[in-house]
């Protein structure tokens, strides 16, 4: 023990050696260095070890003897900074740079001042005076980095950060931080790759793994980040945080077993979290486990007690299970718990819909009560939310209340414009309302959007059939339709119409002839080539698909008129 502590004071002379032979110079006063410097190296062993308040006194007599000597000033201004006497510190530190401009240490101090009272950009001047000294220093540019990217002049903040990396190529730290710049600058492919030299460095870099994962999630790329989860996940002390992240990655990208295997085996030995016991029901519920799902959500709802999000969960999942009775009362629950949230309403009503359970379980329900849910969960959405009125444009569009519908979804375009989904949803409402004008508004623009999708082209071109305009146009949409899906039935329809309204009604009857053969029964099909074998004289083949068209509608009083016009041909 005696040893250890002579070593320790023999370093700290060695220390004042060097502190002496550095400031020896400037401290040499005639008549008086040998005081001037004593003083001096106590004040600094003071405040080196922590002492500031004490050093003063020493560093004030070492500041007075030796004629305010800027290396005695440098070290006094940093004592009273340490003890955050501002006024002082800064007293002292300019009448330091007034007889050494330059110096290093006190222009770094005066940044920090200058930072202290928020004067950000003063203290960037200072800084930037510090590289003029000495342009290759790593604390110099991590603070101008810092600063910089307060101030707003990003460019600058890069080019600080770029400096440190090749200063101090082997820090994580700065790579991510390079990243998150670059990426707030929208230079992602740079980004990613700082954020992969990061993870080079340090594979288990719980931060550079994040921002890696959350760029490549932005661009539809989760399955990239995989790998670099997997191994962060599975590093020695790797945070709870880093399992469900790599879940929550397999459930984005369906690897639905593998994010179930690796949660299962958590709560086996006891380490899954809340939030972990949600992501498995998720993941149970994606890969088709309904039971188990519910095994999972069930008792969560009965700990919580009349949870409406688990109510409504629940509801989907006996639905899913065959058990429509009890699904409804858990949907029921759910609104029950939280009235005035349109969700409850909402999911009750898609529960019961034939067109969004799709042939499968549902939820027995009146028209009445069915027309009564949409009611009141319209009255009930904030006029702000996208998704709610979409989705309340959507259930309407179902039932053909297209008045109410193109009223939710008008609000969902002007929410959130140019979406893809609302625009050709709300041409899909005003074609069907017969404001063809309006829906081919919406089409060309959607098309400016997306000009390569089939369905919007399809549908633009059928548009232009509808009102016979610009069949040229029409035709070459669906063709490029076509030419993606050429056994799409629908597509090959809205071809036979663009001939039909050409008077080509031989090629129409041809393609109508061909899209039922491929879809099987269709009303609207089925008045097209009703009408295209009238054109050609072919009453009774009309007279029969317009008879077929009209049993799977309901009063269609313009193909009652068709029937009834055909009928006294053929008397």
């Amino acid at each position: 023990m005696m040893g250890r502590k002579a070593n320790v004071h023999l370093w700290q002379l060695l220390a004042f050696v060097c502190f002496l032979a550095g400031a020896a110079p400037a401290l040499a006063q005639p008549g008086d260095e040998s005081g001037a410097m004593s003083s001096f190296a106590r004040g600094v062993f003071l405040l080196e070890n922590g002492h500031a308040d004490q050093a003063i006194e020493a560093l004030e007599e070492a500041w007075r003897a030796s004629d305010h000597a800027p290396a005695v000033g440098a070290r006094l201004a940093e004592a009273y900074y340490a003890i955050r006497d501002m006024s002082r510190a800064e007293l002292i530190a300019d009448d330091v740079l007034e007889s050494d401009p330059m110096r290093e240490d006190v222009l770094q101090l005066k940044a920090r001042l200058c930072y202290a009272r928020r004067d950000v950009r003063a203290s960037i001047a200072y800084l930037e005076r510090v590289r003029e000294v000495r342009p290759s220093s790593f604390e110099t540019d991590r603070l101008l980095a810092s600063l910089y990217a307060e101030v707003g002049e990003r460019d600058k903040a890069i080019e600080a950060v770029e400096r440190c990396i090749r200063s101090e190529p082997s820090i994580p730290y700065l790579h991510v931080l390079l990243g998150s710049m670059l990426e707030e600058a929208g230079r992602t492919e740079e980004a990613e790759l700082a954020y992969i030299a990061a993870l080079e460095l340090d594979p288990s870099d719980e931060t550079a793994v994040e921002s890696l994962t959350d760029l490549l999630e932005k661009d539809d790329r989760v399955a990239e980040a995989i790998p670099h989860l997997e191994r962060l996940a599975a590093s020695p002390g790797a945070p709870e945080s880093a399992a469900l992240a790599l879940a929550e990655a397999y459930l984005v990208v369906g690897r639905y077993t593998d994010g179930i295997d690796l949660l299962e085996a958590r709560r086996g030995d006891g380490h899954l979290a809340p939030e972990g016991e949600i992501l498995l029901g998720r993941l149970y519920y994606e890969a088709g486990r309904n039971e188990d799902a519910i095994r999972v959500f069930e008792p969560m709802y009965e700990h919580t007690g009349n949870n409406p999000e688990l109510a409504r969960i629940l509801g989907e999942l006996y639905l899913k299970t065959d058990d429509p009775a009890r699904a409804r009362s858990y949907f029921e629950a759910g609104i029950a718990a939280q009235p005035k949230d349109y969700r409850g309403y909402l999911a009750l009503f898609f529960a019961q819909s034939e067109a969004f359970t799709q042939g499968g379980p549902r939820v027995e329900m009146t028209t009445a009560e069915a027309g009564a849910l949409l009611t009141t969960a319209s009255g009930l959405v904030p006029a702000s939310d996208f998704d709610a009125n979409y989705a309340l444009g959507m259930a309407f569009s179902s039932v053909d209340s297209l008045r109410s519908a193109r009223v939710h979804l008008s609000r969902a375009n002007t929410i959130r414009s140019g979406d893809r989904g609302t625009l050709f949803n709300l041409a899909a409402v005003e074609e069907k309302s017969g404001d063809l004008e309006s829906a081919l508004q919406h089409l060309v623009e959607l098309h400016a959007i997306v000009p390569d999708d089939a369905a919007v082209s399809n549908f633009y071109g059928y548009v232009l059939a509808e009102m016979n305009r610009e069949l040229d146009l029409a035709e070459s949409l669906i063709s490029a339709a076509l030419a993606a899906e050429p056994e799409n039935g629908y597509f090959i329809d809205s071809l036979g119409w663009v001939y039909y309204q050409r008077g080509e009604y031989r090629d129409a009857v041809t393609h109508l002839e061909r899209a039922l053969r491929i879809l099987g029964d269709d009303a609207v099909i089925l008045e097209h080539l009703g009408d295209a074998y009238a054109a050609l004289s072919r009453y009774k083949e009309a007279l029969a698909a317009y008879r077929q068209s009209d049993s799977l509608q309901d009063n269609n009083l313009k193909l009652r008129e068709k029937i009834e016009s055909t009928e006294r041909r053929l008397q």
